[in-house]
């Protein structure tokens, strides 16, 4: 289900909220977005949203994950996993649990 959306798909006023972007193997546009207090990447994204989203506690540890990450499964490094209500405090697969 990749979008195969490019970034020059996507208006300059998205574009400005994201600070760096990824294209998965399968096609998937990803982006590192700042939220106040972690940073998140969006999965997927398309011109008027994304489909999936991951919670990390540094830009680092985001980046880290999306370089390795080759869109199957989940990246490495995430704390929360909004859409399935998923969190891993210390962002290890045994301290996973649900909200």
């Amino acid at each position: 289900m990749a979008s195969g959306v490019r970034p020059e798909d996507i208006s300059p006023e998205v574009l400005a909220a994201y600070k760096r972007f990824w294209t998965l193997p399968d096609g998937r546009l990803c982006g590192l977005h700042r939220l106040l207090y972690h940073w998140t990447v969006h999965v997927d994204i398309d011109p008027v949203g994304y489909a999936d989203r991951y919670c990390f506690m540094t830009a680092e540890l985001a980046i880290e994950a999306m370089d390795q990450w080759d869109g199957a499964g989940d990246p490495i490094n995430w704390h929360k996993h909004p859409r399935t209500g998923r969190i891993r405090p210390d962002r290890t697969v045994i301290s996973e649990h649900r909200e």
